[in-house]
């Protein structure tokens, strides 16, 4: 999108001279193994005249253009994508309907960094409204549900059994988790004196508040907001008609810069409403 932007402007212009950058180290690093395809690459990108591929420097890492900073926080970007995806998945809601939010509680920094400084990228990819940190003040943002494992405390407590059940049950779920997530035995009250337990000793799920889903990894929470309005309804059939139409471009041969006219016809009165209320959607993607 960056390159078919109509204006001009810095945006567009970083992205085409990274991207003949990036072409441009390519051919000069295939030039020994593809020697006539690097040469013609290279004749295409730079106006050389009688000069080759071949004649240049071998590219050498230029370690001052490294940005370890940014390098961490596209690292947790995809990771936040991934988690929002999994979080898409466990409701099964496809990514061509939209969401209203994603909430995330970071586990590191450069977590926090990605949402501050990617929020935008992270509704691209995910097909969200807005993504935004959690509020720690309101509380938890998923809540730890946990269960005794009978296949890992039988063996270990035999008949105390149903008296290590009930101290976990009656533990703070999320001290439990704490421990857990340590790694570390710790030991919970009993009558008959306390039990030793692992993390493998207990069955940990994470739940969301009512009207969302979400899941957890090192640390870092998410929770996807999972209720469709009637606006995010029909802007979810308007891409699934935009993909639709993209279907029959390809299957007609069409190329992405050939311009169409484009009928549409339906008795179907919620996909009357979406024709109505997203018309330049349509024009701005097919």
């Amino acid at each position: 999108r960056r390159f078919w932007k109509a204006e001009q402007g810095q945006d567009k212009l970083a992205a085409y001279q990274t991207l003949h950058q990036v072409l441009l180290t390519f051919t000069k690093l295939i030039a020994p193994i593809t020697p006539f395809l690097s040469e013609n690459m290279y004749h295409n990108l730079v106006d050389a005249g009688d000069d080759s591929v071949h004649l240049q420097e071998y590219p050498r890492v230029d370690a001052s253009l490294i940005d370890e900073e940014l390098s961490a926080d596209m690292e947790a970007l995809l990771h936040l994508v991934s988690l929002g995806s999994a979080s898409r998945n466990t409701v099964k809601i496809k990514v061509r309907q939209p969401l209203a939010e994603l909430k995330v509680h970071p586990g590191d920094e450069a977590d926090r960094r990605a949402i501050h400084r990617f929020a935008d990228q992270l509704c691209e990819e995910l097909n969200l409204k807005k993504a935004t940190i959690h509020d720690a003040a309101s509380g938890p943002l998923l809540v730890p549900e946990i269960k005794a494992n009978p296949k890992a405390l039988g063996p270990k407590f035999g008949q105390r059994m149903k008296e290590v059940q009930q101290a976990i049950s009656k533990a703070d779920p999320l001290e439990l988790l704490k421990y857990a997530q340590s790694g570390a035995p710790f030991a919970l009250p009993g009558d008959g004196g306390p039990f030793e337990l692992e993390a493998t000793d207990l069955f940990i799920s994470l739940k969301a508040k009512e009207g969302w889903t979400g899941v957890a990894d090192r640390n870092t929470q998410v929770a996807l907001d999972t209720r469709i309005t009637e606006e995010l309804a029909q802007e979810g059939m308007a891409r699934d008609i935009i993909r639709q139409v993209q279907e029959l471009r390809k299957k007609a041969g069409l190329e992405m810069e050939d311009r169409i006219t484009l009928h549409l016809s339906t008795n179907a009165e919620p996909l009357v409403k979406t024709l109505a209320a997203h018309r330049e959607i349509g024009r701005a993607h097919v």
